[in-house]
């Protein structure tokens, strides 16, 4: 259970720098890019709060 949780990390964290090597080469700067990615963090959290919300009730 827990490599499959640093797996997933390990993907993220690979996807993220994919992600900022396509953000670097449009020029976009790392602080939009940091504050992009936290606002897709936190859209998702508010998906999953909302759904286990959901489930719950």
């Amino acid at each position: 259970m827990r490599k499959s949780a640093e797996q997933s990390n390990e993907m993220s964290m690979n996807f993220q720098a994919k992600e900022y090597g396509k953000a670097k080469e449009s020029r976009i700067s790392y602080g939009s890019f940091k504050a992009q990615a936290l606002k897709a963090a936190n859209l998702n959290n508010d998906l999953y709060l909302s759904r286990s919300r959901r489930q719950a009730s």
